[in-house]
């Protein structure tokens, strides 16, 4: 069982050395997994078609092969109750292993997770942070890798902030993540990462907080990368009627305070020079 384990975690670069170490030690006397003839060859054989056409390699049980009808998902589920039980021989388990097999539900979900984030963050990673929406579904088409085709990115992301699904006793993905610029509280991020410097680069721009509900933030300096785009007058408004952001939070209010925000909206008619603030 541990010789299996082993060559289950190493790299495929590195499991050749690893296996002429473990046939050492058990020529030598040492324990070692059953031996003899590969068992699941077919499964092997069938794992690149697999893997091509889907994109990973876990295969659930019900799976079966559209072209010859063979039950693909019964052998890797028997290849998988044998792998834990200990008594899957060595052969098997490194010919399923090089074909890119994966045993448990967790490794495939997790490898789903990484390789959606990394794509994402390539494309809308600003100012190095990945703050991915709520409702964002990866988009079924390249560059996004075919696994990761129509997963509910957003909801995973608020899964792993709330309740640590993937994650939890797991530090090394934590640490994959900061290394991403995960961010762990969207709404403390968006107010301290997005909002305050949008509000605090307005002010400068124009020496007010009298922000027009249609102002979208510039996409160029000196504004903050972090903020290009941004609805800031959308943002502005929901500040104030709907206390998004400050509520119950009287140090926010007072930070907005100080900088001459204008709490209600109603009868603001904006001095003329500042008319054309929402295509500046």
């Amino acid at each position: 069982m541990l010789r299996q384990a082993l060559l289950r975690r190493v790299p495929a670069t590195a499991r050749p050395c690893l296996q002429r170490c473990l046939s050492v030690s058990s020529s030598s006397g040492g324990s070692g997994g059953s031996s003899g003839p590969v068992r699941f060859g077919r499964l092997a054989a069938a794992l690149p078609g697999y893997v091509e056409e889907y994109g990973h390699g876990w295969v659930p049980r019900s799976h079966v092969n559209s072209a010859d009808g063979y039950t693909m998902g019964i052998d890797a589920a028997r290849a998988r109750k044998l792998e834990r039980r200990g008594t899957l021989r060595d052969g098997d388990v490194e010919a399923l292993i090089d074909e890119g097999f994966l045993w448990e539900v967790d490794e495939h979900r997790w490898d789903r997770v990484v390789n959606a984030l990394t794509t994402f963050g390539e494309l809308h990673s600003k100012a190095g942070w990945l703050a991915v929406p709520t409702s964002f579904v990866v988009p079924s088409k390249a560059p996004w890798h075919k696994m990761c085709w129509g997963m509910r990115l957003g909801n995973t992301v608020n899964n792993i902030r709330a309740q640590e699904i993937a994650v939890k006793d797991r530090p090394e993905r934590r640490a994959w993540l900061d290394s991403l610029g995960f961010v762990g509280d969207d709404r403390e991020h968006r107010w301290t990462e997005v909002v305050q410097p949008a509000l605090l680069a307005y002010r400068t721009e124009f020496g007010d907080l009298r922000v027009p509900k249609s102002f979208v933030v510039p996409s160029k300096g000196p504004w903050p990368e972090a903020c290009w785009g941004m609805k800031l007058g959308h943002t502005v408004s929901v500040i104030r009627g709907q206390e998004v952001f400050v509520k119950d939070r009287p140090e926010r209010r007072a930070w907005l305070d100080s900088l001459g925000f204008v709490w209600s909206g109603r009868n603001q008619t904006p001095k003329p020079s500042k008319l054309a603030r929402g295509s500046k």
